[in-house]
């Protein structure tokens, strides 16, 4: 074993991540612990190419005979401590007894390919059933999405364009997702418009089967959902302010004290010219008229008395 080219055994434990029991992490596990095993140049132990070597007399070996049975037994020991790091230890008790490392692998592969499938089918099922939380960054929405696409993709889950489409549709706000919908069919009604003129002008020609093809590519609606979300929300803060800054004007203009003086609320009775000149003149000379008004009577009623 070359210790050159080959990492360390603390890179091997940090770089490989440990297989769950229930087998939702096989796929990348597999991943992982093959390029590392193979990196530890003892791979040949876990698929069965590195044949134990057997003396051509099994009662009387040769040195080099003994020391080579001697350094493939130290491998196959390494290569089981590999093994034996990253799985549970339910699971290599479970097969253990089955004999060589190449063996363990084998059942061990068998076992957690048949786990994969349920696990991966949740993991779509999960998938195609997240929904987006208003209360949040849109943008953070949008790449927690990106991120379970990502790791599906990880796990060998085949998503295709059309359905990763319709999740980021079922993903968005009521709002958005109308306007992305529309968006869609209109494109969709413009590309089979523009189809049915080039046929209608040229020979038709084979096309390939469009059924896994979106009308809009998943990067290019979260692009444009983006930009509709935050031109929405610039609006929105425009609005707002408009509406506080007219607030504080209305609220400004009650404060300010009336400059006129009414009768009273409700439609106003008609005064005269005289009337109309004493609420000019202000309240002291309606008092200095009404007192005046009030002699002239009473001389009247002397004089018609004596």
């Amino acid at each position: 074993m070359s210790s050159t080219s080959s990492p360390s055994l603390s890179d091997f434990i940090a770089g490989v991540e440990k297989l769950d029991s229930k087998g939702t992490n096989w796929l990348l596990f597999e991943q992982q612990f093959t390029i590392a095993v193979k990196q530890k140049e003892v791979w040949g132990h876990f698929d069965g190419t590195s044949v134990r070597p057997t003396p051509a007399d099994c009662e009387h070996p040769t040195t080099a005979e003994t020391s080579s049975i001697a350094a493939w037994d130290k491998q196959e020991n390494f290569a089981l401590y590999l093994l034996t790091l990253k799985i549970a230890p339910a699971t290599y008790a479970k097969h253990k007894r089955k004999g060589s490392v190449a063996k363990v692998w084998a059942a061990i592969v068998a076992e957690f390919t048949s786990k994969s499938l349920l696990a991966r089918s949740n993991l779509r099922r999960d998938f195609l059933n997240m929904r987006c939380d208003p209360s949040q960054d849109l943008h953070a929405e949008l790449d927690r999405l990106q991120l379970a696409y990502e790791n599906l993709l990880t796990y060998d889950v085949v998503i295709s364009d059309t359905e990763y489409a319709s999740v980021i549709i079922n993903f968005l706000p009521d709002s958005l997702s109308a306007f992305i919908s529309q968006l869609s069919a209109q494109m969709k009604l413009q590309s089979r418009l523009q189809t049915t003129t080039t046929t209608a002008t040229t020979t038709p020609t084979p096309t390939t089967d469009s059924s896994d093809q979106a009308i809009i590519s998943p990067d290019l609606m979260i692009e444009l959902v983006l930009e509709e979300w935050e031109r929405r929300r610039d609006e929105k803060k425009s609005r707002s302010g408009r509406n506080k800054d007219t607030g504080v004007a209305a609220s400004a203009l009650s404060t300010e004290k009336p400059k006129w003086k009414g009768r009273g609320k409700g439609p106003q009775k008609p005064v005269g010219p005289e009337e109309r000149e004493l609420e000019e003149q202000g309240p002291e000379a309606s008092c200095e008229r009404a007192e005046a008004r009030r002699w002239s009577r009473e001389r009247r009623h002397w004089w018609r008395v004596h």
